[in-house]
């Protein structure tokens, strides 16, 4: 009864105004590369594709050669085929320089609270997770990636199977470091699950 007796005034309520000038900055942040090694496992994954290209237009080379040569077309065979060989070609080249500029822009941050991780071909995208909000953490390694001692993190929220953050690239042993890192946070951060995730 007391405390509907009080006035306004006499609440214990603050809210006070947030210095945003002394809130961590993100271009403050050390972003870490990927490894040199996740390189080579690029270009071995981009070589098998250009494998697979060369395949294909030698099967639709052929196919096509006989057909126009059947419809007596045979002068335009070459040009043809080989202006359908140069767009093939473009657009690989196209796609192989756009996934390696994105490998360029990757980058990622472990911070006291959270673990950051940059992306982008155009546009920077800038993920940041608290470690109050991750469920789960696991670390995968395949066939290429494994040869060369590399492994990717990832990182998954409530309500995500899939996983919300994947950092790729990693040295083997830096990747278990830092789950290591994350786990123990985790315990000091008990898991706060979105009740937005929940009404939806």
């Amino acid at each position: 009864m007391d405390s509907l007796n009080q006035t306004p005034t006499d609440l214990p309520f603050s809210n006070d105004q947030v210095n945003l000038t002394a809130l961590p900055k993100i271009e403050d942040i050390v972003f870490q590369s990927i490894e040199a090694n996740y390189y080579k496992v690029f270009y071995i994954k981009w070589l098998l594709i250009a494998l697979g290209f060369i395949a294909a237009c030698s099967v639709f080379w052929i196919v096509n050669s006989v057909v126009l040569a059947q419809l007596d077309q045979a002068p335009l065979v070459f040009q043809y085929l080989t202006e359908t060989l140069l767009t093939a070609i473009s657009i690989y080249l196209l796609l192989f320089g756009c996934f390696w500029w994105s490998l360029k822009k990757k980058g990622y941050a472990l911070r006291e609270h959270d673990v950051v991780f940059r992306q982008g071909i155009i546009a920077t995208d800038i993920l940041i997770i608290p470690f109050n909000r991750i469920q789960h953490i696991a670390i995968h390694s395949g066939l290429l990636s494994r040869w060369f001692g590399l492994a990717t993190l990832q990182v998954f929220t409530a309500g995500n199977h899939v996983g919300d953050l994947s950092i790729p690239g990693l040295d083997l042993s830096m990747a278990q470091q830092m789950k290591e890192v994350v786990l123990r946070s985790i315990q000091k951060e008990p898991f706060v699950e979105n009740r937005f995730e929940d009404e939806a």
